[in-house]
């Protein structure tokens, strides 16, 4: 039930991008001169090119790939169905004659409207999911061009100014709200919620590809007489650098995630069987150069892999309790070690 409420948000959103698109058609159909014609018809094209983004998020969805992302979903499509209104209104609004300044009016509330939480909550997992790329690059780009024409036809007055800096203020707000959820505050890594929305679909991609997965569960050896010896900021600065380290000894399609306390998940969507240990070797040896500075600080790595031939959730479970065996014979084998 909760994944169809989500499917009724991407079509949402991919419904308030389609009149989105249809608004800067319509400002670029009746714009005075070439030069705004052009001007419009570029923002239109971007828009055009957001829906392939919704498209696939609805594909995820259908197939059982990405599960409910939003605490109160119902409430989050409700708020999109008055967004939709109130962008119809802007639809019919646009329909009439109107000066360039009202044009500009138009796109700037248009734009407030886009920026709901729900889409920026979406951008986040899509960043992950598909390589860096969303709309969300190309958003302040947008804003930046409306500015930088909205100013070089000299259309500044105290309303639109307002409203600009509004947009920018709730953006950001947004964005941060939307970071928040899904990534660890202290390290930057995913939480283990955002995790696990990410390596849920990229689990039935593996799937879908035959590609060998692979989990590496890591943790820092005597964190607890860490913190003890030498406070909890220390221990904080710690784990920032150890998850930082991490993050720079893997792929860019590699997913980092702070597990637990003082734990953290790598999971590798493909993976040469033969290549996984070299991997975890070359962070443990990472970690343990990198803090050379009197402190001894090690960690201990787990590693598991293969394939994921039929039930994705529950082999996923399975490759991650086997690393975390894993880690505990690295453990008790003196830590410091890296296990397969």
């Amino acid at each position: 039930m909760k994944d169809n409420v989500l499917i009724q948000i991407i079509d949402k959103c991919l419904s308030i991008n389609s009149k989105a698109s249809k608004i800067y058609h319509q400002l670029s159909d009746n714009a005075q001169t070439n030069e705004l014609k052009t001007f419009w018809k570029d923002i239109d094209t971007e828009e055009k090119l957001h829906a392939e983004f919704w498209k696939q998020l609805h594909d995820w969805v259908k197939n059982g790939m990405l599960s409910q992302v939003f605490e109160n979903p119902d409430h989050v499509l409700k708020e999109l169905d008055v967004i939709n209104s109130k962008i119809n209104e802007l639809v019919q609004r646009n329909k009439q004659s109107y000066d360039i300044s009202m044009a500009f009016f138009i796109a700037f509330k248009l734009e407030f409207y886009l920026i709901h939480p729900a889409f920026e909550t979406l951008f986040q997992y899509l960043k992950t999911l598909s390589g860096g790329i969303t709309p969300e690059n190309h958003y302040m780009v947008k804003i930046n061009r409306l500015f930088d024409a909205f100013n070089k036809y000299d259309l500044a007055t105290l309303e639109l100014e307002l409203l600009g800096e509004t947009i920018h203020r709730l953006w950001k707000q947004n964005r941060e709200m939307a970071i928040k959820t899904n990534y660890d505050f202290l390290t930057g890594a995913l939480n283990r919620r955002g995790l696990f929305n990410i390596i849920t679909p990229l689990s039935y991609l593996a799937q879908r590809n035959n590609y060998n997965v692979g989990i590496m569960m890591i943790d820092i050896d005597h964190f607890k007489k860490i913190n003890d010896t030498f406070g909890h900021q220390y221990g904080d600065k710690t784990l920032k650098s150890v998850s930082s380290t991490i993050e720079s000894n893997i792929r860019a399609s590699d997913i980092l995630g702070r597990y637990g306390g003082e734990e953290f998940l790598v999971f590798l969507s493909s993976v040469e069987p033969e290549s996984l240990y070299g991997v975890g070797e070359k962070i443990r040896q990472a970690v343990e150069y990198k803090n050379k500075d009197g402190n001894k600080l090690t960690i201990s790595i787990g590693l598991s892999q293969g394939l994921i031939v039929s039930d994705v959730d529950n082999e996923l479970h399975a490759f991650i309790n086997k690393a975390d065996e894993k880690l505990y014979q690295a453990k008790k084998g003196g830590r410091n070690k890296v296990v397969l």
